[in-house]
């Protein structure tokens, strides 16, 4: 069982193509008055549709830390603040940016090892693609993740997203994303003081992503 465990979470670990905006991990829920925190590795690529016909792939590499915070036993309060270190429009130039999002996730359903995580969050965006282009991007997203724990230290899980507004503008152009809908799952290992996830996708975003979390005393 534990070569099976290891084998899956290094196959998540190692993909391509991932839901890889949200920093901070969707599947955990922190402990009532605790906070946990968590670093991220984000590399990312999403397909923007704009007023004039023409598509926009922006690329992003992104140094994130979240905070999550346990309001009760079932919900929780998040803020993230991401780093574009590269912001790369069309496979032109790329500069810098900012992510800052924040939201609520919490559990809504708990059987056994298997229990259902729900979330809700707003995300702005703020980039320079170099040459004098810059951006700015506004995100309101749902999502739900169904999590099964193989074991008391491993999970995995997979679940869906909604954006019901992912618009903004580059220059004086109007883009929004041109998926609505993401699928994502993953998988986490915990060790004694931190866990580590990585997570795929096969629709919205493209890219790689892992998190580590650590609970703070």
């Amino acid at each position: 069982m534990k070569k099976i465990c290891l084998l899956i979470f290094l196959t998540l670990f190692a993909a391509s193509s991932a839901s890889a905006q949200l920093l901070v991990s969707p599947h955990t829920k922190a402990l009532k008055g605790e906070l946990d925190l968590i670093a991220t590795i984000s590399i990312a690529e999403i397909e923007y549709e704009a007023d004039i016909g023409e598509d926009f792939d922006v690329d992003r590499f992104i140094l994130g830390v979240g905070g999550v915070y346990g309001l009760n036993e079932f919900l929780d309060i998040y803020l993230e603040l991401g780093f574009s270190l590269e912001s790369e429009l069309n496979s032109g130039n790329d500069d810098t940016g900012i992510v800052i999002g924040t939201g609520l996730k919490g559990v809504v359903y708990r059987q056994d090892r298997f229990s259902v995580i729900a979330r809700g969050g707003a995300r702005f965006i703020d980039e320079d693609y170099g040459n004098g282009g810059d951006g700015t991007i506004v995100d309101l997203e749902l999502g739900a993740i169904g999590r099964y724990a193989l074991q008391n230290n491993f999970v995995i899980y997979g679940g869906v997203d909604l954006y019901p507004i992912s618009e903004g503008e580059i220059g004086d152009i109007d883009i929004e994303r041109e998926s609505i809908i993401g699928l994502r799952a993953g998988a986490a290992y915990r060790f004694d003081a931190f866990s580590v996830n990585g997570e795929i996708g096969i629709l919205g975003e493209e890219g790689f992503m892992i998190r580590a979390k650590f609970p703070l005393p």
